[in-house]
């Protein structure tokens, strides 16, 4: 039984040998980009759950949703099949506000962004 264990700790430490430890440089440059990451998701989150007072979706502020699908169909080269996929997708919002707009014609101009925006939306 003892001999077990040692050889159970023995081959522990001889795989930990095999690992690759990474330098301080490495670990640097991964810390810079879990931080740049972290920042992106917060801005991301930010405008997804931001103030419902802006943007007034109303013309030409439609104009941006306009441009997202096109500006993922026309970056997403690398994509491939999913590429109309995530197209579709991102004409999601521009159809809403169109919908919203020229069909529910609420009295007011939709506002927000993201679940703000939807808030609006629903909970009128």
């Amino acid at each position: 039984m003892i001999t077990r264990i040692k050889n159970y700790i023995r081959n522990i430490l001889l795989e930990w040998q095999k690992v690759s430890k990474p330098d301080m440089e490495q670990v640097r440059g991964s810390t810079i980009v879990v931080l740049i990451a972290s920042a992106m998701l917060g801005v991301f989150l930010w405008l997804v759950d931001g103030s419902p007072t802006s943007p007034k979706w109303d013309w030409p502020a439609n104009l941006i949703l306009i441009v997202i699908p096109f500006a993922v169909y026309f970056l997403g080269k690398d994509l491939e099949n999913r590429r109309i996929h995530y197209t579709l997708i991102a004409c999601i919002p521009i159809v809403v506000v169109l919908v919203s707009t020229y069909i529910i014609k609420p009295d007011e101009t939709l506002s927000g962004f993201g679940m703000s925006f939807l808030r609006e939306l629903f909970l009128r």
